[in-house]
């Protein structure tokens, strides 16, 4: 068995026991199941979240580079260069 401490903001932490007691009851280890199963539910859905990331880019990839928008010709100046220029010239 691991050990994590972890500082949690005061209302957080009463928030949290007040609703494993509502649900589990003030039973020894009923803490620690509620929070074993809280991370448990966090990296489930980080994964999940992970995997639709995924599915879109591989979507993405199968439709082929003709579907992109054509991107901007490169900047040579920028505006501030561009105005001083045009400045120079109509004197």
């Amino acid at each position: 068995m691991a050990r994590i401490d972890v500082i949690l903001p005061d209302d957080l932490e009463q928030e949290f026991r007040a609703e494993v007691a509502r649900v589990l009851g003030m039973r020894r280890g009923n803490l620690k199941m509620a929070v074993e199963e809280a991370i448990r539910e966090w990296i489930k859905s980080r994964r999940q979240g992970r995997g639709e990331i995924a599915k879109k880019t591989l979507e993405h990839g199968k439709r082929g580079h003709a579907e992109h928008r054509p991107r901007a010709p490169p900047r040579t100046q920028s505006r501030g260069y561009q105005a001083r220029d045009e400045n120079k010239r109509a004197c």
